[in-house]
């Protein structure tokens, strides 16, 4: 990843297992803790910035919010990332980075069960807090100044797999983005996953893009289209010690250049999977263009006829 000398890395959240201060030492400071070796979280040359997980919330944020953010940030900005949400902007582009995790956690124990944390009450529907609303409103205003945007975020939208869709930020997000078309990265899913335009639930209309693949061993299992329009993903496993099949790791490098965005896939061998491209129009309308160099990332399985 650092091959390509990136300005800024952005992480999307999650710090194994429940983000508590010895994990953050470990995972991201690459201090050995635990009777592990630690790994260091890369840096760009303008500096680095990491949204909130899940599973940082599994130690109430406390570590997130004082000991990783303190650390990220601007490099010119001595306070470090001083909340859980960012903008970035160019003169055409857009950067938003929500906080879909501070809400994301139910009932203990109840809420980490599948079916059952899809009950309303038990587990946590990812809801933005007021405060980050807010600051949309008064400070990035994205009503008021449409901009081509690009929303980051840890919970995913929807799915074609067998994961939760957390619909009610794309919901709330509809004040401020009804009528245009945004691309959103997220992660949460253990995935790559790239879907054709879609919106669900009377949400915000987007640009689908599962980038769940960074760190953690890749989950294993067949899309279903009829929940979600999946446009490519990557089939591709391999074996662990343990004889696990699991997919491939990876990551993406977003470059803004004037009015065009440019997403390259890359797996962990740094192999191009796809270059897309998506160029801002009036009113942040987009247009979107891909190649799929060598094939690997596959469309779903059709269904049965």
């Amino acid at each position: 990843m650092m091959a390509t000398k990136p300005d800024l890395t952005i992480h999307l959240g999650d710090v194994y297992y429940v983000g508590d201060a010895p994990e953050i030492q470990q995972n991201c400071f690459g201090m050995p803790t635990n009777g592990f070796q630690g790994v260091k979280w890369p840096h760009g040359s303008q500096g680095s910035f990491s949204l909130n997980g899940n599973h940082e919330m599994y130690a109430n944020g406390k570590p997130y919010f004082t000991i990783l953010l303190p650390t990220l940030g601007m490099r010119e900005n001595a306070d470090g990332q001083v909340a859980s949400f960012f903008c970035l902007e160019t003169a055409q582009w857009r950067i938003v980075a929500i906080d879909t995790a501070y809400n994301s956690v139910g009932i203990p124990i109840l809420s980490q069960i599948p079916v059952i944390n899809s009950i309303p009450c038990i587990g946590g529907d990812c809801h933005l807090e007021e405060a980050l609303l807010t600051w949309l409103r008064t400070v990035v205003k994205p009503k008021a100044n449409p901009k081509a945007t690009l929303l980051l975020s840890h919970h995913q939208y929807f799915t074609a797999f067998k994961d939760q869709a957390y619909t009610k930020p794309a919901k709330q997000l509809m004040e401020f983005f009804q009528g245009q078309e945004v691309v959103w990265i997220w992660g949460h899913e253990h995935r790559l996953g790239i879907y054709n335009k879609f919106s669900k639930d009377g949400g915000i209309t987007v640009y689908g893009r599962c980038l769940g693949h960074g760190g953690m061993p890749v989950d294993v299992g067949t899309p279903d289209s009829t929940k979600a329009p999946l446009k490519f993903y990557d089939p591709r496993t391999h074996a662990l010690d343990d004889k696990t099949e699991v997919g491939q790791n990876g990551f993406v490098t977003a470059t803004i250049k004037g009015g065009v965005l440019t997403l390259d896939y890359r797996d962990v061998e740094n192999k191009q999977l796809l270059v897309e491209q998506f160029t801002a129009g009036p009113g942040g309308s987009l247009t979107c263009t891909f190649r799929n160099p060598d094939g690997v990332l596959q469309p779903p399985p059709k269904e049965p006829s």
